[in-house]
């Protein structure tokens, strides 16, 4: 900033008449100081109720919060939609490919699909996926409606099911094979007792109104032919177990027997049975068995074939078998309803022991973030007030920064709320974003504050004077991060969802915040002047306040100034002075003394710099205008920074005038300084 400020920015001529544009803005912000400085005055008057209103915000931040839908991560618009399709348990290769065509010319009618590509067979022959490509966002609806739709004309192809989801640029789901986004699990090892609940769970779950698309991955009634042996009729006949293997996997496998070489390729050779022979279990009984002997056995004569019905593939989750049941998300529902919704229907259904149940991929991810939310805030808060203890060696300090944290997070939550947006992981960043920002805001105040108290002005004059002088670069860092903000959260590219809550929890944040921050940190200031006159006489190493009459020695008998010992001081505006450093005022020797004054400026000529004088302020026209303020050391040096702030304090014009400043009371350094002038 620095480098750039010096190779952009140029000089800046006072002489020159400002343009419309300075003008106007210099109009818009003088006017939104001046109804602060009239409302501030208020809210100063009843610092009491600030403070219960600073606690209340406090109680209901903590019940918003406890209360709003928590979700994960927010569902993008990528333009691409994942479909998976599902047929029969019994359904064979060429009747699925069949229905997955049916489904697919249905798919390329819907407005919104630029293409699409499928394929059947990974996972299982009766099931299959595939990609569809949307147009753009500007050409289409959006893509809850276009899944809706797609949803309801598919439903009308006969035993197949369509399960459609967008394909998100974060995928957490630990190369989980599923159907639908989110996944939940039971696992044991007692098969019969994993069988019997899987499939009732699955039914209350599809009763749910927080869930769609609700599956299994367990398949029971798919139809198997068993083939048990007789080893003693086969010993008998010479017939072993693996010749009957290598029998079957010959007939029904993909045995490589051989390979063609041409001179352009190479293919290989598969030995099966016939098509038709395949598809009808009862041609099992005309296979034959070679026995050792070399002779061709009947497989009926060695073994009992049975139909029955099993699952068609068995999963595994730590060792142990594995049901998956994976789910959608209702339209406007966080998954954080839906966790809930699960588990008050896994309470009802009474799972036996031997059950283990749990959610997996972006679910169980969202169930550990959601644990450490709340911590994740307190401890970001702790570790401020640490610091800002560290930096100004107090405890009141930091609590007097922190005070307006509650209103962010309430403006943020509200912002939320109003768009029907859940707390995800992404509006969690942008409320810690937002903290940074308040934060800066109510440092700004409490810096200038302290250096008024060291200057000799009591709390309550130095906390007005630091809102009133610090309302400018607040604004301006306020609207700079507001207006940086704005665009993600209106933005409507591709992605955007992912971006908008933490742009939505700033903005409104920012809003909420600012309004009540400005008045919350100068209200709720504790700083008591007792408080630190107290911690001041400890320090010294007695408890007792210091008498008027008492000075620096054991006897007490100290130098009293009085306005005989300073000098009129008759100073220029125009030569200022730069506030001296705290090293420098640590440096001053002990003989200084702190002193109230008063300063009268009367204005020269009527007419200052191109303004007439009926456009200053009202109080400002008559030309004479008085004020109070104080100082330590040199008087000359401490009119000059009076007057500078005292200008930048009430929107003085920069006239060329004269300053008579008359020294009215002076006091030792080591004696309180009373709050108003005798």
């Amino acid at each position: 900033t620095p480098m750039l400020s010096a190779r952009i920015l140029k000089a800046h001529d006072h002489n020159a008449k400002p343009g419309l544009f300075s003008r106007a803005v210099d109009a818009f912000v003088g006017g939104m100081l001046a109804v602060y400085r009239w409302t501030l005055d208020v809210v100063l008057k009843f610092r009491l109720v600030v403070l219960l209103l600073t606690i209340a915000s406090v109680f209901v931040t903590a019940n918003m919060y406890s209360n709003m839908p928590k979700g994960f991560f927010p569902q993008e618009d990528t333009g691409l939609l994942r479909g998976a399709t599902e047929g029969p348990p019994d359904t064979s290769f060429p009747a699925m490919a069949l229905r997955q065509q049916a489904i697919m010319d249905i798919l390329r009618q819907d407005p919104a699909v630029d293409y699409l590509t499928s394929n059947i067979g990974q996972g299982g022959v009766n099931q299959g996926f595939m990609f569809i490509q949307l147009k753009p966002k500007d050409q289409r609806d959006d893509i809850g409606t276009i899944i809706a739709r797609m949803r309801r004309a598919t439903a009308g192809v006969p035993n197949m099911s369509l399960i459609l989801q967008p394909v998100q640029n974060i995928n957490l789901n630990s190369g989980r094979q599923s159907r639908a986004q989110y996944q939940y699990t039971l696992t044991s090892g007692d098969l019969e007792a994993l069988y019997r609940v899987a499939p009732d769970m699955r039914r209350r779950m599809q009763q749910l109104e927080q869930l769609r698309d609700v599956n299994i991955d367990l398949q029971l009634a798919n139809p198997q032919v068993l083939i048990e042996l007789d080893r003693e009729r086969a010993a008998n006949l010479g017939v072993t177990s693996d010749a009957l293997r290598q029998t079957l996997y010959n007939a029904f496998g993909s045995r490589q027997i051989s390979t063609i070489y041409t001179p352009a390729n190479d293919y290989q050779v598969i030995m099966e049975a016939d098509r038709d022979f395949q598809t009808d279990p009862a041609r099992l009984a005309q296979l034959f068995v070679r026995g050792n002997n070399g002779q061709n056995i009947p497989l009926e004569s060695v073994a009992t074939i049975k139909r029955a019905i099993g699952p068609l593939s068995v999963s595994r989750q730590s060792q142990q078998p594995a049901v998956t049941i994976s789910f959608n998300l209702a339209p406007g529902v966080a998954l954080g309803q839906a966790v809930d919704a699960v588990r008050a229907v896994e309470r009802q259904a009474g799972m036996p022991a031997s059950v283990t149940t749990g959610f997996a991929g972006s679910a169980q991810l969202f169930q550990d973030a959601l644990r450490g939310q709340g911590l994740l805030i307190l401890a970001a808060v702790l570790v401020i007030y640490i610091v800002l203890g560290v930096l100004y060696e107090s405890f009141i300090h930091p609590i007097t920064i922190l005070s307006g944290l509650p209103s962010a997070g309430l403006g943020a939550l509200l912002a939320l709320q109003y768009y029907n947006m859940d707390l995800s992981v992404i509006a969690i960043i942008g409320i810690l974003l937002l903290i940074g920002i308040v934060k800066k805001n109510a440092i700004m105040m409490v810096d200038f504050a302290i250096e008024r108290r060291r200057d000799g002005a009591d709390a309550m004059t130095a906390i007005r004077e630091a809102a009133l002088i610090r309302f400018r670069p607040i604004m301006m860092t306020t609207f700079a991060a507001l207006f940086g903000t704005l665009p993600i959260a209106i933005g409507h590219g591709a992605g955007s969802e992912l971006r908008q809550p933490l742009g939505i929890a700033v903005v409104g944040g920012l809003m909420v915040s600012q309004l009540l921050t400005l008045y919350i940190t100068p209200g709720g200031d504790p700083a008591d002047p007792r408080l630190e006159e107290a911690r001041a006489g400890r320090g010294r190493g007695g408890g007792r306040r210091s008498s008027p009459g008492a000075g620096r020695g054991a006897g007490g008998g100290g130098h009293r100034a009085t306005r005989r010992d300073l000098p009129e001081a008759r100073v220029k505006r125009r030569r200022l002075t730069p506030t001296p450093s705290p090293s420098q005022q640590r440096r001053r020797p002990l003989g200084r003394r702190r002193f109230l004054f008063r300063c009268r400026i009367r204005y020269l000529a009527p007419s200052v710099q191109g303004r007439r004088r009926r456009s200053w302020p009202r109080r400002h026209r008559r030309g004479l205008f008085e004020s109070e303020g104080s100082g330590q050391g040199s008087v000359k040096g401490s009119v000059r920074l009076f007057l500078l702030k005292l200008s930048a304090r009430t929107s003085l014009p920069n006239p060329n005038h004269s300053s008579d400043c008359r020294v009215i009371h002076a006091y030792p350094r080591d004696r309180p300084f009373p709050r108003r002038a005798g």
